[in-house]
């Protein structure tokens, strides 16, 4: 093999799309990624089915679809015939990511805030934990690395609770802490990027999507709840931020060595959320899905500890108190007679809905069909419901873990609707289940490529299972054969350091 001496540093955006970046770069907010568009190259780029943050980065990381992964949300089948779901871990990612063929070619890699990555990976180079993190776990690897952070930031942060109250009362204290954690994360990426040893550095800023999920209202002129005179002063520091982003990117863009590709990509798009479907309280209205009737469920059901609006009634604290500790009541599962239902809606991000047949459902000739049948038909029988995009794992994926597949997902409103598992007073609400969440996701997301010798373009047909492929076809690392991605290269001038080139553009 030969080494290519050439470096790739990847930023990664959580939930960005053109819509967001475009008129930004248009008052002059965002002038540094705008010059950078403009010298290189941009294209929208779609993301998996469903467009959600955890199996988007996975996808990213492999290569693969979450057919041949199983992995189809940030919680995951355990086997076919169980209903049991399991967090994605770490682990998930070994043997079979991009760092991993890079480090066993000799590479240096670093990973900085990659969603799902605690405890941090023990990778060829370093590795940072994302915000999703568990404080049981260290930050980083190797031992030593987090007390470095600690020191040039003046105290490390990656975490915000956006269902903490004080930000509904004071959206002044959320941009506070908001910049304040960006601004650390920004002079700790810089720190490893010119003081540590790596070959390709990917770095994931998931706060783009925090904010996304709470402020499209006020970005966004064609969000339902829009309020132009309301938005004006929240748009102000949402520009303020956005600078502080942009500053960063440009200073980064600089500091880079001679000859570094950088990528700047999101792993899925986003618009906004209106409205939330309760998917279990519809399946209940329909005969199929039976609640638990013992005495915990009757006491969670009493205090509406799974209705739409617990986070809100209670706070998380004191919701987490009463439900986990006092009833030990830990998820939507506790509340559903399985083996009574026919089919239910477990745990899930709800962005997009999925459904497990139960085994008596499974039972049951033409059944599925007539649950997709019932779907199609809400925006006729539901007023708010505009439309439902039904996706077939067989239709949808490939692989040996397609088994392991929702039985059904489905998206309403293009995704302006979330699915929720909770229970709810009735099956469709026309305001949010959280009273700050106004954005959720879309399926189309961003990429940018700048650097040495890389004329304008536009490019077409970009999906995020190219990423992969594209990296290790850069660094003449062989791309696997079993990797669904096409390494896309067309844009990148070859040198003599980098005689191997594959894929199309």
């Amino acid at each position: 093999m030969v080494k290519n001496s050439r470096k790739i540093f990847v930023l990664g955006l959580d939930g960005v799309s053109w819509d967001q970046l475009n008129p930004l770069m248009k008052e002059g907010v965002l002038k540094n990624l705008k010059s950078i568009c403009a010298k290189g190259v941009s294209g929208r780029m779609e993301s998996i089915i469903p467009p959600e943050t955890v199996p988007a980065w996975f996808a990213i990381a492999t290569g693969l679809n979450p057919g041949k992964t199983g992995v189809f949300d940030y919680v995951n089948r355990t086997s076919r015939d169980s209903h049991t779901i399991v967090p994605l871990s770490p682990n998930c990612y070994s043997q079979r990511s991009i760092w991993d063929y890079l480090g066993k070619n000799g590479y240096e890699v670093g990973l900085f805030g990659y969603p799902t990555m605690s405890p941090p990976l023990e990778v060829q180079g370093f590795c940072v934990s994302g915000p999703d993190r568990s404080w049981e776990h260290p930050l980083a690897f190797p031992e030593g690395l987090e007390q470095e952070l600690n020191d040039i930031t003046g105290g490390y942060e990656d975490h915000i609770n956006l269902r903490n109250p004080k930000y509904r009362k004071d959206i002044d204290t959320f941009f506070t802490d908001l910049n304040r954690i960006i601004k650390k994360q920004c002079n700790a990426i810089k720190y490893l990027a010119e003081k540590k040893n790596w070959d390709f550095f990917f770095a994931v800023f998931t706060f783009t999507d925090w904010m996304e999920h709470m402020l499209c209202k006020y970005y966004d002129t064609s969000h339902p709840d829009h309020d132009p005179p309301a938005s004006r002063e929240v748009l102000k520091k949402y520009h303020e931020t956005w600078a502080i982003i942009d500053e960063f990117i440009g200073g980064l863009k600089s500091m880079l060595s001679e000859g570094t590709l950088m990528m700047i990509i999101s792993d899925h798009g986003s618009g906004p959320v209106a409205s939330a479907f309760y998917a279990n309280t519809w399946l209940e209205r329909m005969g199929w899905l039976r609640k638990k009737r013992g005495w915990k469920q009757r006491v969670a059901g009493n205090l509406k500890l799974f209705d739409g609006k617990s986070h809100s009634r209670y706070g998380s604290r004191v919701f987490r108190i009463l439900r986990n500790r006092i009833l030990k009541i830990k998820n939507i599962m506790d509340m559903i007679d399985v083996e009574s239902s026919l089919a239910i809606s477990p745990d899930h991000n709800v962005m997009a809905g999925c459904l497990h047949l139960t085994q008596a459902g499974k039972k049951i000739p033409g059944f599925r069909d007539k649950l997709v049948q019932e779907l199609r038909e809400l925006p006729q029988k539901i007023d708010g419901i505009e439309s439902v995009e039904i996706y077939l794992p067989e239709e949808t994926y490939h692989g040996e873990c397609v088994g392991l597949s929702p039985d059904i997902i489905f998206a309403i409103n293009k995704y302006g609707c979330t699915v929720e598992v909770d229970f709810n007073d009735k099956p469709f609400s026309a305001s949010p289940s959280l009273p700050w969440r106004s954005g959720g996701h879309a399926p189309m997301g961003i990429f940018i490529g700048s650097g040495d010798g890389v004329a304008p373009q536009t490019l077409e047909r970009l999906h995020i299972l190219d990423m992969a492929p594209t990296i290790l076809a850069f660094y003449c690392v062989p791309v696997p054969a079993n990797m669904d991605g096409n390494a896309r290269l067309s844009w990148v001038t070859p040198n003599q350091d980098r005689p191997c080139r594959s894929g199309s553009g």
